[in-house]
């Protein structure tokens, strides 16, 4: 996403509200500076930036813009967070989504990092996080979402379920939630060293 925002030729394109609240909760980014010239505004506009003050010639700073999402979504599937939904979504972390054999049974999920994290839509509600892991030790897991709620538990070698009980103080521009997920002890069995992501959606 990064590498898009900071360069004029990229080629692909993120909403800009969902861009917006994903530089606003992983980074706490609202302003963003840039040469003064025509390619820059137009490029960082295209973002939904805005034109906080200038400099001719020289600097432009453009100003991050969060609205409110028409359409929440409530769910968020393995292959929707390795691809990313156009315009809804925006994540990091996630390997492309595949089968996997585990624990006797096929799971249909995404590898993540030791570090993973989304941006989507939502309204206010309970939601569940279906995780699963690849070995039979136990992973210390932390789940962060919103800008105040952070729980720590173990996943064993099953699939593993966490609520998390969402309301309007998560949300930036009452719609979009950020979740991060952060694995403390990296499985050496996957080269991302998280657990496998098998969904979120409200209950």
């Amino acid at each position: 996403m990064l590498a898009a925002l900071l360069d004029p030729n990229a080629t692909r394109f993120f909403g800009a509200d969902a861009m917006a609240a994903y530089l606003d909760y992983r980074f706490r980014i609202h302003f963003v500076v840039a040469p003064n010239n025509d390619v820059w505004r137009e490029h960082l506009t295209r973002y939904g930036l805005a034109t906080f003050a200038s400099s001719p010639d020289r600097t432009l700073v453009m100003r991050t813009n969060v609205r409110a999402a028409a359409n929440p979504l409530a769910v968020l599937t393995a292959d929707q967070v390795s691809e990313a939904v156009p315009g809804s979504v925006i994540t990091f972390g996630f390997a492309p989504a595949s089968d996997e054999r585990l624990a006797g049974r096929t799971q249909h999920g995404s590898w993540m990092g030791v570090e993973a994290d989304f941006v989507m839509p939502v309204s206010p509600g309970r939601y569940r996080l279906a995780l699963h892991a690849s070995s039979g030790a136990l992973q210390p897991i932390t789940i962060e979402w919103g800008r105040h709620h952070r729980t720590t538990e173990a996943i064993l070698f099953e699939k593993h379920e966490y609520t998390l009980d969402i309301v309007e103080d998560d949300l930036i521009a009452h719609t979009w939630l950020g979740v991060t997920i952060h694995t403390k002890a990296a499985q050496v069995e996957q080269p991302g060293g998280g657990p496998l992501f098998l969904g979120f959606e409200k209950r």
